[in-house]
């Protein structure tokens, strides 16, 4: 039985938090890095779970939201969204 809070799923979830709230331009690059990684290690966990919907679901706006941060707070123009091909 998973315990309630699970330091492993938290360790995105804070990071999220983090870089959602910064209002320091220069550091968001760094902070959407670790937290696209940590994400990625997250779901290299749940891959062969088929629980755990709740948070597959958070992790896929969190993505999102990485996206538009990128878009609109960086201004970068060239973001391609994880899972899309480039031909």
């Amino acid at each position: 039985m998973a315990s309630a809070v699970d330091p492993l799923c938290n360790s995105w979830q804070h990071l999220y938090q983090q870089t959602c709230s910064e209002t320091d331009q220069e550091k968001l690059p760094e902070l959407l890095s670790r937290l696209e990684y940590a994400i990625r290690l997250r779901q290299m966990e749940l891959v062969t779970s088929a629980d755990h919907h709740d948070e597959r679901l958070a992790m896929k706006l969190a993505t999102k939201a990485v996206l538009r941060i990128k878009r609109h707070e960086l201004k970068v123009s060239e973001v391609v969204e994880a899972g899309t091909s480039q031909g």
